[in-house]
């Protein structure tokens, strides 16, 4: 019954997705409420940061915000997918060359983008603030070979736009690595200390429960950082090991862990 649920919500969700598609391609108004639907999130999460900043007669730490209005996990989430959309627009501006016509709607899809990754770095989400960046780097690249291709047309905008892309990127991972918990100077040098299950074996209990084991530059690994490549190759190993699973899929991770007998909090 559970994988029949399971087959029905996502036959269900196919059918909303299809049918979305179809009502903004034949109804093109619906699109600025579809738009405004996505960017809900992330204004919503700037501007309930800027009031608690403002209760707070100061800017309020990324860290002591983060469960304000919105967990991580919502800004990644809905920030990724508003922040695709802007990607996905700008790329299609820029193709085949960037003129003034165009520049209203490439400032308003930028400020989009600019919105997502302002609201990944106050609610200090590394999987939000790397997907927006990753985004962005995406965008820069359209951009300088599009420019490459089109040597005939100016020069100046797709010039100014890139400035622009690079510097609200530079700008938020500067603030993101100044502001979020330590852990990206480290983070391959934590990721190797990590996959090494057996023998770091702090991932089978409680996070935060027990000291980190100590990186090659002798400092205890970022415990969000350990965490994620830990539980990540014990699930690699877990599904080689059971790939058709143990007969459910909800909480399939703890489940998987007492079918192999692996002592865990």
């Amino acid at each position: 019954s559970e994988i029949k649920g399971l087959w029905m919500r996502s036959f269900l969700g196919v059918i909303a997705a299809v049918g979305l598609g179809i009502a903004i391609a034949k109804n093109s108004r619906l699109r600025l409420y579809f738009y405004i639907a996505l960017f809900s999130t992330p204004l919503i999460n700037v501007g309930s940061y800027c009031w608690a900043s403002f209760l707070n007669h100061g800017l309020v730490k990324p860290n002591d915000f983060v469960r304000f209005l919105f967990i991580k996990i919502e800004t990644a989430f809905f920030g990724a997918i508003a922040g695709a959309v802007a990607t996905g627009n700008l790329i299609l501006l820029v193709v085949g060359g960037i003129d003034k016509s165009k520049l209203i709607k490439i400032l308003w899809w930028l400020s989009g983008l600019v919105l997502v990754l302002v609201s990944a770095l106050v609610s200090s989400t590394k999987n939000g603030v790397a997907i927006a960046l990753g985004l962005c780097a995406l965008l820069a690249c359209v951009v300088t070979t599009n420019s490459i291709l089109y040597r005939g047309r100016s020069r100046t905008l797709p010039a100014l736009v890139l400035t622009v892309i690079v510097l609200i990127s530079v700008g938020v991972w500067e603030g993101h690595k100044s502001l979020a918990y330590k852990g990206w100077d480290t983070v391959f040098q934590d990721a190797v200390v990590a996959l090494d299950i057996d023998t770091n074996q702090q991932w089978q209990k409680k996070e935060g429960s027990v000291p980190m084991p100590l990186n090659s530059f002798g400092q205890p690994v970022a415990i969000n950082t350990y965490s994620r490549f830990a539980y990540a190759a014990v699930g690699v190993r877990l599904i080689s090991q059971y790939p058709l699973g143990y007969g459910s899929i909800n909480q399939s991770f703890k489940g998987l862990q007492e079918q192999a007998n692996i002592a865990h909090e």
